[in-house]
């Protein structure tokens, strides 16, 4: 038997997609708007960051990038050129998520929604606000903060716990699970709001 708050929570969400399915604008097809931007700028990010940082690790002679950064005796460069590529990757295509993001929370209703598409929401911004609305304006700083933040945050929290915290996941298991749910969650409470 369900506990009455899970069961409350799954009636919850049932409800939900089932008056989304029935909305007379919206209807099931609307949880897929924006995924096909969301897909390119993922895919456009898997290969251009790790070749971009492959390309600053070989300009400055970094021959131990394949090496997890914990196992590293200097990891300060390492972590200057990823973060770096993580950064200047996510800054050239981030309009791709100012797109995303607004055929996302537009209507589905074709007689109400301003963009048709992608490639229609591009030149609607750049018609209406300018080509430098696409990297600039508003979302140019939690662009900027968010980018260098999230790698940082997410792959210092190893080396945290073993040159801080001096924990193993061979020699502590248990404490190693705490430190690293407890960093993860902070990392993610540091995020959200970016």
């Amino acid at each position: 038997m369900m506990r009455p708050d899970l069961h409350t929570s799954y009636h919850l969400s049932k409800e939900a997609v089932t008056d989304l399915s029935k909305h007379p604008t919206e209807g099931w097809l609307s949880l897929w708007k924006g995924q096909y931007t969301n897909w390119i700028y993922e895919m456009l990010h898997l290969f251009a960051q790790p070749t971009l940082e492959a390309t600053l690790n070989d300009a400055l002679d970094l021959h131990d990038d394949t090496i997890p950064l914990v196992y590293l005796d200097h990891v300060v460069p390492n972590i200057g050129t990823m973060v770096t590529s993580h950064l200047v990757v996510g800054f050239i295509i981030s309009p791709l998520e100012l797109v995303s993001t607004r055929l996302i929370v537009q209507t589905a209703n074709p007689l109400q929604r301003k963009y048709s598409g992608m490639v229609n929401c591009f030149t609607t911004i750049i018609q209406e606000e300018g080509v430098s609305a696409l990297w600039g304006g508003v979302n140019l700083f939690p662009t900027l903060v968010y980018h260098t933040l999230t790698p940082l945050l997410s792959n210092s929290i190893p080396l945290i716990i073993d040159r801080v915290f001096k924990l193993s996941a061979a020699d502590s298991p248990v404490l190693y699970s705490l430190a690293e749910l407890g960093l993860n969650t902070l990392e993610l409470l540091i995020r959200l709001p970016i």
